[in-house]
């Protein structure tokens, strides 16, 4: 009975040993499976987070695209924008050139048509200063001796000495030569060694000229030595008054003087920057002064003596 009853205890305390083993065992699985649980949940949490931080980022993404397009359109609108603008820029460069070229086109016509009215003009008043030269011509020398006496005449009955007349302006050039021309002011005098006066004072107006207002005018002159005082003095003032009317206007002036027969002859072509012909002004001279005027010149009657 002692043996059954201790080998009952054996086995009452080996079922309770393993009893409590196996709890034991239990709960460290529970443990360990909370723990488990724990960590599964816990990684749950963390994809989640990690699931939430990725469709953000991708939100993100997506949006930031969105941007970059839009702001590639953007570029390209505004290079569009620059196009045109370079494009309208351009129209309206030509638009404006052409412009430029039609009113060019325009003065170039109105140009021609000034200057086909002005050659027509002066071969109608050449025409009938022909005619009147070849009424002229048939004037026997007496008549034209007689016409020259006539207007000496004319001019000693209101006390115009032609030769005093002539002496006081060679006086007035000299004093202009010395004042705006010459470099040695102390030269001697401009008259003394000059074959043709007339020729000297006409050259010291074209150098006051240059000096004063910079065009420069070129002289042909072919005179003879027996140029009259009164045709002298009216050739230089004729001349004077031509040049005044085109030298601010004009770039390139030449000035030809010669005789014919028994008068001066004095003509200008006078033309602009474009090439333009720059008509002089007309002058208005009463025929007892001996003066033809015609466009571009003058003609000086009888200042040739025979």
């Amino acid at each position: 009975m002692v043996l059954l009853a201790v080998g009952l205890a054996v086995l009452f305390v080996g079922a309770t040993a393993f009893a409590v083993a196996t709890l034991m065992r239990l709960k460290r699985q529970r443990l360990i499976v909370a723990e488990a649980e724990e960590a599964v949940s816990t990684r749950s949490r963390e994809l989640a987070a990690k699931g939430v931080a990725l469709e953000r980022a991708e939100r993100l993404r997506a949006e930031a695209g969105e941007r970059a397009d839009a702001a590639e359109q953007a570029q390209r609108l505004a290079e569009l924008d620059k196009v045109r603008a370079e494009y309208d820029r351009s129209m309206a460069e030509q638009d404006r050139m052409r412009a430029e070229h039609a009113r060019a086109a325009a003065d170039d016509e109105r140009a021609k048509a000034r200057r086909a009215a002005a050659i027509a003009e002066a071969s109608i008043e050449q025409s009938r200063l022909d005619a009147e030269r070849a009424i002229n011509d048939s004037i026997t020398s007496e008549e034209r001796a007689a016409a020259a006496e006539r207007r000496a005449a004319e001019a000693s009955a209101i006390g115009v000495d032609p030769h005093v007349l002539w002496a006081l302006e060679r006086s007035r050039v000299e004093r202009r030569w010395k004042l705006s021309v010459t470099m040695h002011p102390d030269r001697g005098p401009l008259f003394a060694d000059a074959p043709n006066a007339l020729v000297e004072a006409l050259q010291v107006e074209l150098d006051a000229i240059r000096e004063e207002v910079g065009t420069v005018v070129a002289l042909a002159a072919d005179l003879p030595p027996t140029v009259t005082a009164a045709g002298s003095l009216l050739t230089l003032r004729a001349t004077q008054e031509l040049l005044a009317s085109v030298v601010r206007r004009a770039d390139t002036i030449k000035l030809r003087v010669f005789a014919e027969v028994n008068d001066i002859v004095v003509m200008i072509e006078a033309r602009d920057e474009r090439g333009q012909l720059v008509e002089p002004l007309l002058l208005a001279t009463p025929p007892s002064l001996g003066l033809e005027a015609s466009p571009g010149g003058v003609r000086i009657l009888d200042a040739i003596a025979d």
